[in-house]
């Protein structure tokens, strides 16, 4: 007799195929997330050091400059 439908070895796969798709997703998540991370601190430490007042933010950019080789 042949037997008709999804025999047990398909729903492995599937399960495998569920399973991959997932953590396909979960994985992009992480990432995502840890790029936004990334961008949220790296914009509040600009914002800290780049306070309003002139002597600081000069302070900070003879830095960056003499400091790096950037003149």
């Amino acid at each position: 007799m042949i037997d008709k439908g999804i025999k047990w070895y398909n729903y492995f796969v599937l399960l495998v195929e569920w399973r991959i798709i997932n953590m396909t997703i979960a994985f992009q998540l992480a990432v995502f997330a840890l790029i936004a991370t990334s961008l949220i601190l790296l914009i509040s430490v600009l914002i800290v050091f780049a306070s309003p007042t002139v002597d600081r933010v000069t302070k900070m950019l003879y830095y960056l400059v003499y400091h790096y080789g950037l003149d």
